[in-house]
C-alpha cells in the first residue's frame, strides 16, 4: 500500500486508504477521535481477524521503529504508511478493557497490582531502550487482555529521542505529565 510516484511523493490520501482497506476489511467501530487522530477497529472479512488502524494526520517516528519490536506488553505494528495527508498505523487489537475500567470494577492489592506495574515497567524499559519516550503514560493508555496480558497503547505522544532533541512543549495528559515536563 505504499504508493509512491516516480520522485518518491506519496499519492495516496487518507480517504483512498480507507477506501481500498474496506475491501477487505469491515468497520466495527470508531474507537477515539480526538486531535485530528482517529483510532477505528476493523475486521478482515476472510479471516474474522480485528486490527486497529489508526489515522494520524502526521509522521510519528516512533511507530516505525515500533514495527521492528517484540513484547508482550507493547502492541504488534504490523505496518505504518505514509499517505500525502498524514499517516496510517496498523495494529493488533487488544480485546480487553484499560487499566481505568479495571481499576473502577476492582480493588487492586499489591499483590494483584504488582505485575500490572512490572508489564508497564517492561514495556517502558525496552521503549528507552530504543530511544523511545512514550510521553502519555495513563491509566487509560494500559490494556488487559481477557487473559491478563498488560500492553501499553497509544504512542501519538510519542518520540524518538537523541542527545539534540529538547522538548519545548508539554505533552500528553494533564495529571499525568512527567514532573520534568512541567
Amino acid at each position: 500500500m505504499r504508493l509512491k510516484d516516480k520522485v518518491g511523493q506519496n499519492i495516496m490520501t487518507n480517504e483512498q486508504f480507507f477506501k481500498n482497506l474496506l475491501n477487505e476489511y469491515s468497520l466495527v467501530s470508531l474507537l477515539s477521535n480526538k486531535n485530528d487522530c482517529k483510532v477505528y477497529r476493523v475486521r478482515n472479512n476472510t479471516f474474522k481477524k480485528d486490527m486497529v488502524v489508526r489515522s494520524l494526520p502526521s509522521s510519528i517516528t516512533a511507530y516505525q521503529e515500533l514495527c521492528s519490536i517484540s513484547c508482550d506488553n507493547l502492541p504488534l505494528i504490523y505496518d505504518v504508511i505514509a499517505l500525502d495527508d498524514g499517516q496510517i498505523v496498523l495494529e493488533e487489537y487488544i480485546d480487553g478493557i484499560n487499566l481505568a475500567q479495571a481499576m473502577e470494577c476492582k480493588k487492586f492489592t499489591y499483590k494483584t497490582a504488582k505485575p500490572v506495574i512490572l508489564s508497564i515497567c517492561n514495556a517502558l524499559g525496552i521503549l528507552h531502550k530504543k530511544g523511545i519516550v512514550h510521553r502519555d503514560v495513563k491509566p487509560e493508555n494500559v490494556m488487559i487482555d481477557k487473559n491478563g496480558r498488560v500492553v501499553l497503547i497509544d504512542f501519538n505522544a510519542s518520540r524518538k529521542i537523541s542527545n539534540a532533541s529538547k522538548d519545548t512543549v508539554i505533552i500528553g495528559t494533564v495529571g499525568y505529565a512527567s514532573p520534568e515536563q512541567l
